[in-house]
């Protein structure tokens, strides 16, 4: 056998369950922030956020159009945050991980200046939309950060296979 031959038995097809082939990718979970006014916040949780450029400084991520939480968007999202959770928040991620996100108190977050993160992120990105791409049943948000915190004490959240995971 070639190097560029599979045999059968190494694969299976999932064209009747994409979602299976789809969840063999690693990803980090983030969740993403926004206020609503009146100190009211919501989160929700995704596995689309990705880098995109270092100049100008781009990040992207993608939710499902006939959401909840994209309606919020659009309403309210010309500023929040974009923050990737550490390897014990999946009881957070689980929270907002619903159509319309959930609603954050201050347990789950903290504020610098007019800016609010989640507690205990691995990273942070206040972020402003710069494009917005339907792409299917999702819209791409292509987003220019504004700010950025890291936190070297924590190791992130991993989903992979469905289920979280963490590095060690």
């Amino acid at each position: 056998m070639d190097a560029f031959t599979c045999e059968k038995s190494q694969l299976s097809s999932c064209q009747d369950n994409p979602r299976k082939a789809f969840a063999q990718f690693a990803t980090g979970v983030c969740i993403v922030v926004l206020d609503v006014g009146n100190t009211c916040f919501y989160g929700l949780t995704i596995n689309s956020f990705s880098s995109l450029s270092l100049e100008p400084l781009l990040v992207s991520f993608s939710i499902k159009t006939e959401s909840i939480f994209f309606k919020r968007i659009m309403n309210y999202g010309n500023s929040f945050t974009i923050n990737i959770l550490n390897q014990e928040q999946c009881e957070l991620s689980n929270l907002c991980a619903r159509s319309g996100g959930a609603k954050l108190g201050a347990t789950e977050l903290c504020a610098i200046g007019d800016t609010t993160y989640i507690q205990g992120s691995v990273a942070s990105y206040k972020c402003r939309v710069a494009q917005k791409l339907l792409a299917g049943d999702h819209t791409l948000f292509v987003c220019e950060v504004k700010d950025l915190l890291v936190s070297s004490k924590n190791d992130p959240l991993i989903f992979f296979d469905s289920k979280y995971r963490s590095l060690v």
